[in-house]
């Protein structure tokens, strides 16, 4: 049968309550038949204590209807008494029909060998040769003075072991078709009186209402349960996909959320989840186990796939393990965890990602029964559910790790351009270069510090640096210039012209000055070589105060940066070249220049006075003097004379 939706659980069950109020309705209509029956029968003068019989009879019947509604033997026991008393019947009975055989429900004043002889003969099918079966049939009160006599009356075995000469039958229809009758009888033949026998077509028609009020109701409980169970599923359900969104980056509590309503709802005495990474199950998740107990199951885990544990067998099989009694299961294998665990039965659900088992849910029960259809369902929909989170936090991972990498990366490209600007912006000084690389070497790589060095061929020059101390700084400037020695990092890398990463200063067998990275402050470095065509003419360094490994990630950033470093030294070395060379050019032209005009102003001019002008102004412009002079010897007077002058 289909899992109904809660909307149509609701709709059935509001269906079934209208049913109950008919009945009810048909009941109390019943009642006033019967109050109108007793007044009739006090006005034609019935004996009081007869009627108060009647009376009584009716209003317990009828009190047993209203007040036990989910149970109509006890109505059929009520009624099958006081149809015999005031039928004045030696016994009687109240049998049902379920549509293909007649079966006893409740007889009254038999002795033990009448009432076996009557079961013994039931149930019966529905014919003439019984007086039950016949007014099946006919639908109709069927009467027989004496059984003896009758033609078709075939029962005489059973009849005279129960003592059965005259008899009435009662069909107890429910909308025109048989669901019973109710049966009384005397040992000696005779006829029972009208009265008698509206009697007990009154006590059919109460029989009828209690059956129906019973079945009504327990339909109705029925479906309320199913309705409170359907509830419950779904609350868990949404408890359950409630923890998934609360939870993108951790499967733990949905597995606990999971194994805790796995308990509750199929009614588990423990419940665990286990997950499987393609060849090992692990122990994930546990509900309601003892914790000696637990550590009896987390010894058996990890465990591989196979027949001998229901969670292993699941796995191998792709399929649901249900196994009722596992005394009973020759495959099983963990004997001693069964004791341990105190439980009998199991039920184990693979968790099935694109038909791949990535893990298990189990649940136990303390006794050997087997685990309903229902709990089967509910159980698979908690282990789509686990899937569901799985894939979740591996695709949040996923993408997680995916914008880290695209922030890093972006963090890096942004500190390349702004490395490159201040490259651009700085063409005859190298040192605002030095100071950003270090800068943003520190911020991605995680670093404690950076420094860069220069290195000249024979000495390291402490160059730039971030985030030291003042005391590291001072230390620093006191080793610094050092000459070339595999003992420090940055000497290794120029000597190698390679990178060099030192995960432990304390534990590096070549590192001889731990004096100053104690006095620094770091266990572990990475230094990049700064080559300008293969040949080393600095480093840059990134320190942690922690012992580790730099990523290559980052290795590739400090390469970056190290060429980077090389581009400013090298724009800067060629932007002095061309400017040293561009002011001796221009002196040059300017003296060539000046050499022209004095040969214009010579050859243009026989004035020795104009000649010796033109000569001091160029001469005083080229040589950017304040002033100039030209003095004439005279070796006669050995005296010095003025001759022309500038400024």
């Amino acid at each position: 049968m289909p899992r109904l939706t809660r909307a149509q659980l609701l709709a059935e069950v509001e269906a079934l309550r209208i049913s109950l109020a008919k009945e009810e309705a048909r009941r109390r209509r019943l009642e006033r038949k019967l109050a109108r029956e007793l007044g009739r029968r006090e006005h034609a003068g019935d004996a009081p204590a007869e009627t108060q019989a009647y009376d009584d009879a009716v209003g317990e019947i009828l009190r047993l209807i209203t007040s036990s509604p989910g149970d109509a033997q006890l109505v059929c026991e009520a009624i099958a008494r006081h149809a015999r008393t005031l039928c004045q019947a030696a016994s009687s009975a109240v049998v049902s029909f379920d549509g293909e055989w007649i079966r006893i429900t409740a007889m009254d004043h038999l002795t033990p060998e009448s009432e076996e002889a009557a079961r013994r003969a039931y149930p019966l099918p529905p014919d003439r040769g019984s007086a039950s079966g016949r007014a099946v049939l006919t639908r109709q009160v069927v009467h027989i003075t004496d059984t003896r006599r009758d033609p078709e009356y075939d029962q005489g075995d059973m009849a005279r072991a129960i003592g059965n000469r005259s008899i009435v039958s009662a069909p107890m229809l429910r909308r025109g078709e048989p669901v019973g009758c109710i049966n009384v009888w005397r040992p000696e033949a005779g006829p029972f009186s009208d009265r008698q026998i509206a009697l007990l077509v009154t006590f059919a028609e109460q029989a009828v209402i209690a059956i129906e009020n019973a079945r009504l109701f327990q339909e109705l409980q029925a479906r309320n349960a199913e309705l409170t169970e359907s509830l419950a599923q779904q609350t868990a359900t949404g408890e359950i996909l409630r923890v998934i969104s609360g939870s993108p980056t951790q499967v733990q509590p949905v597995f606990d959320t999971i194994t805790r309503n796995a308990v509750e709802l199929c009614g588990a005495a423990s419940s665990l989840l286990t997950t499987f990474d393609g060849e090992l199950l692990h122990l994930a998740a546990l509900s309601n186990v003892r914790p000696g107990v637990a550590e009896s199951l987390r010894r058996v885990y990890p465990m591989r796939p196979g027949r001998g544990a229901g969670g292993a067998r699941a796995i191998l099989t792709r399929a649901v393990v249900h196994i009722p009694d596992l005394r009973e299961d020759p495959e099983y294998a963990l004997r001693d965890l069964v004791q341990a665990l105190d439980f009998r039965s199991i039920l184990a659900v693979p968790m099935l990602r694109e038909g791949e088992p990535i893990g298990t849910i189990n649940v136990h029960k303390v006794e050997p029964e087997p685990f309903p259809d229902s709990q089967i369902a509910l159980l698979k929909t908690f282990a789509d559910q686990a899937v569901i989170a799985i894939e979740n936090v591996r695709l949040f991972k996923e993408l997680d790790g995916r914008n880290r990498d695209l922030t890093v990366a972006l963090e890096q490209q942004t500190a390349t351009a702004e490395i490159l600007r201040v490259i651009s912006s700085s063409p005859t000084d190298v040192q605002p270069v030095f100071d950003t690389i270090v800068r943003s070497a520190v911020r991605l790589c995680d670093g404690l510090f950076s420094a860069l060095f220069r290195f000249d061929g024979e000495l390291i020059h402490h160059a730039a640096q971030h985030n030291y101390t003042p005391e590291a700084l001072e230390a620093v400037h006191r080793a610094y210039p050092m000459r070339l020695t595999r003992a420090l990092g940055s000497g290794r890398a120029i000597l190698e012209r390679a990178v060099v990463q030192i995960p432990d200063v304390e534990l590096d067998p070549e590192h001889q000055h731990q004096a100053l990275s104690r006095a620094i402050g770091f266990r572990s470095g990475l230094f990049v070589p700064m080559l300008r065509e293969g040949a080393p003419i600095g480093v840059i360094m990134v320190a942690r105060a922690e012992p580790g490994s730099f990523s290559d990630n980052e290795i590739g950033l400090l390469k970056t940066f190290a060429d980077q470093a090389v581009i400013a030294i090298e724009n800067v070395r060629l932007f002095k070249e061309l400017q040293a060379r561009t002011t001796e050019l221009t002196r040059s032209v300017e003296q060539l220049t000046a050499l022209g005009e004095v040969s214009r102003a010579v050859s243009s001019t026989l004035d020795v006075e104009t000649v010796l002008d033109t000569i001091v102004s160029r001469a005083s412009q080229l040589a950017g003097g304040a002033s100039c002079s030209i003095y004439e010897y005279d070796e006669a007077t050995q005296q010095f004379a003025l001759r022309a002058s500038h400024n």
